[in-house]
């Protein structure tokens, strides 16, 4: 019998405490189905951006199943409310939402509104929503760059749910932008885990790249080890995400403070992918970590973004346009076609936020370093695309920046260490120093020598957590990396 992972944290996050469980096959659907049922709720609404896995549809009790579009506004938020309350809502009701971070968010909103809040549980279909948003107090609705988070509430969720067959079918490009999102974690909040990350990435971007273009003489992206992504590596990866919140967030779950960090580099990513146009016509990048020219490739619906299992959306699909639930509609692409995908675009904002502590002298090299080095690791792009406007790209910047309401960016000092100016977190960047910093991410110096391997960064050098060991079978749960020290002690609760 196959070895069956899983993954049980109870973080907490202020007052609240957010389950987390990871699990896999139909053992782990079975599970799920049990955990909702032991909420006792008089009334079930299913949310998703997409079509509801065959498996979880079969064991879900009857109710209300409603498809909302990938970008919404308010008003979808009031017609979703609007279409929930006309079959009766209660305080014992349940909402559950399957689907991607746009639609978590979405639903995260509406739960925190309907009633002064219902239980939500949340499963998400991406690594980058399992990994990220999804573990967050923090709901939003996917209302684009220029409002950034001006909309959302705060509520906590009442489950949320990772479950791996259902991730590792996302298409091998998406699956290697979600990584990203582990990047973010590593990079700002627990550099220790660089030694470990390493060979989690190596044989999970080996294995894509094994599926998806056969074997490759690149050595930076890492050995290709066979045709599946394992789900040890998809387990210590969310591992790894989860750990790095607790750490952070237990003292500060508005996140600004020291959990800011786990949104390094988005603000930039958002504005990246404004411009670029969200898509798939750049999606893979040569042995350099380039993105190649490229003119005529369609770019994703706005309903594609985080569709369950990475099913790109159909154009003229009912359930994913704008008109079904009165959503905006975020633009396929830009002239030609191109589109990035999200995680790729927030890749991108990683080294853009690097390269602008390095201009202002926050960084050393050897950070910035870390950054593209992790980054090809991946193999996400680690120069702009070929062609993007550079001066709407430096407008865009500053729309996402004012858009979030705050005065500056945070920076890193070193990995795992956010610079600090005069009691704040956030950095003033002037125009000349954002316009340096995206001439220099325009083209991938050709006498950059590439790095094959990642240097482990110790623990006392860059304020990080410690090594957590790596996930196993059901009797062996991923522990918690001890806490960074720039917080008090945080805690990460790990359930049998």
């Amino acid at each position: 019998m196959a070895d069956s992972y899983r993954l049980d944290r109870l973080l907490c996050v202020g007052a609240a405490q957010v389950p987390l469980r990871v699990r896999e096959g139909d053992q782990g659907w079975d599970e799920l189905v049990r955990e909702i049922a032991g909420l006792a709720a008089d009334r079930y609404v299913l949310l998703t951006d997409g079509v509801v896995p065959e498996q979880l549809a079969a064991r879900l009790p009857a109710g209300q199943r409603l498809r909302v579009p990938g970008v919404v506004s308010l008003q979808t938020v009031q017609r979703l409310a609007e279409r929930v309350a006309a079959e009766g809502v209660g305080r014992r009701t349940v909402l559950i939402a399957v689907g991607g971070e746009g639609l978590c968010g979405t639903a995260g909103v509406l739960a925190g509104l309907l009633l002064r809040g219902l239980r939500l549980v949340l499963v998400p279909t991406t690594l980058a929503a399992l990994g990220g948003s999804a573990l967050s107090l923090r709901q939003r609705l996917p209302c684009g760059p220029d409002l950034g988070a001006a909309i959302g509430v705060w509520h906590a969720p009442a489950l949320v749910w990772g479950q791996l067959d259902l991730l590792a079918a996302a298409p091998p490009d998406r699956l290697r932008a979600d990584l990203v999102t582990v990047a973010r974690h590593v990079l700002a909040v627990c550099p220790s885990q660089l030694d470990r990350i390493a060979p989690v990435l190596g044989p999970t971007i080996g294995a894509v790249l094994g599926s998806a273009l056969g074997p490759t003489a690149d050595p930076a992206l890492g050995p290709t080890l066979g045709p599946t992504v394992g789900p040890a590596e998809l387990t210590a990866s969310v591992a790894i995400c989860a750990d790095a919140r607790a750490a952070v967030a237990e003292h500060d779950p508005q996140e600004v403070g020291p959990a800011r960090a786990l949104e390094y580099g988005r603000v930039l990513g958002q504005a990246i992918v404004s411009v670029a146009g969200e898509g798939s016509a750049w999606s893979r990048t040569d042995g350099r970590g380039r993105l190649p020219a490229q003119a005529d490739g369609p770019g994703l619906s706005s309903g594609a973004h985080g569709a369950p299992g990475g099913s790109p959306g159909r154009a003229g699909d009912p359930g994913l346009s704008s008109g079904a639930l009165g959503g905006i509609g975020r633009p396929s692409g830009r002239a030609g076609g191109h589109g990035l995908l999200p995680g790729y675009a927030d890749g991108l904002g990683l080294l853009l936020a690097a390269r602008i502590a390095g201009v202002l002298g926050l960084l050393d090299p050897a950070g910035e370093r870390a950054h593209r080095d992790l980054l090809r690791r991946i193999g996400a792009p680690v120069a702009l695309p070929p062609g993007i406007d550079l001066a709407a790209l430096l407008e865009a910047v500053g729309r996402a920046m004012a858009a979030t309401g705050e005065p500056g960016l945070l920076l890193l000092a070193g990995l795992g260490r956010p610079h600090v100016a005069e009691g704040s977190l956030l950095t003033r960047i002037g125009p000349d120093t954002l316009r340096s910093a995206l001439d220099s991410l325009h083209t991938t110096p050709t006498s950059e020598r590439r790095s094959t391997t990642l240097a482990p960064a110790s623990a006392s050098a860059t304020g990080g957590a410690a090594p957590a060991s790596a996930p196993g079978p059901a009797s062996a749960p991923v522990p918690a990396p001890a806490p960074s020290p720039v917080v008090p002690a945080a805690r990460a609760v790990s359930e049998a």
